[in-house]
């Protein structure tokens, strides 16, 4: 759950404590930003660092692995295709006594 989620459960909770009726939602553009203090947003930050599930090094080195070897080849597809298409445009256009 998001921050932005919090505060609307948030707000919409005390509007229920007021006694307040319930009024259509309003449009995201028309909605004032709640700006959050440096400190609630740096521990939001570190909450949402704790979640995140970090590769272990072995995963590190295996998909750099991967992402060197797919680019090399794809290098290499891209390449033969360039050279094959400037020979045939030489061949196509080249004079017809040469």
């Amino acid at each position: 759950m998001n921050r932005e989620i919090k505060r609307r459960m948030k707000r919409d909770q005390k509007r229920s404590e007021k006694g307040a009726r319930t009024q259509p939602p309003v449009p995201a553009a028309a909605q004032r930003r709640e700006r959050v203090k440096l400190r609630q947003f740096i521990r939001e930050i570190q909450g949402e660092l704790r979640r995140v599930i970090w590769p272990t090094t072995q995963e590190v080195i295996t998909y750099s692995i991967v992402v060197v070897v797919v680019v090399t080849l794809l290098t290499g597809v891209v390449f033969l295709l360039d050279l094959g298409f400037a020979k045939g445009v030489v061949q196509l256009f080249r004079p017809a006594g040469q």
